[in-house]
């Protein structure tokens, strides 16, 4: 009984610790599902707050960078273009090919008028997918702002 004593407290807190991690999951997973909901309803300040508790549950540093790429968008249909090229790049440091947080990212920073970083996001993603419309059509659309003779 006395060896059962010394093991019994570890094997609670291993449990506990369990518990607490899947219970913080749970968490991070509803406000993930709260905020891609909101988002399809056009709700995009109520899609930043549910993807910002979902990145605030797991203690201010989210592993999924799904997470970021989301809020992103959110905070691009809300023209804060700034937080959304800040969330964009937390989502490449947890994953670098992240297509959706390059085209994003690109996106954010060419209306920040940081076209040579944009070229360089839609480039990247070009890397990954060879035939991404979307990273075609906006390095045309830039390169084209530039090609454009100015008419007085």
């Amino acid at each position: 009984a006395h060896a059962m004593s010394r093991v019994a407290p570890e094997a609670f807190a291993q449990c506990m610790q369990k518990d607490s991690g899947t219970l913080r999951k749970e968490r991070v997973e509803r406000s993930k599902e709260q905020g891609n909901r909101a988002f399809r309803d056009g709700e995009f300040y109520e899609a930043v707050q549910f993807y910002s508790q979902a990145v605030g549950a797991n203690n201010g540093a989210a592993t999924d960078p799904v997470l970021y790429s989301n809020r992103a968008m959110a905070y691009l249909k809300l023209g804060n273009f700034q937080e959304a090229e800040r969330d964009c790049s937390q989502a490449l440091e947890i994953d670098p090919s992240n297509v959706k947080a390059l085209l994003r990212r690109g996106t954010a920073r060419a209306y920040l008028a940081r076209f040579r970083e944009a070229l360089d996001d839609f480039n990247k993603v070009l890397l990954v997918e060879p035939n991404n419309a979307r990273a075609t059509q906006e390095m045309a659309r830039i390169k084209e702002a530039f090609s454009t003779p100015k008419v007085n």
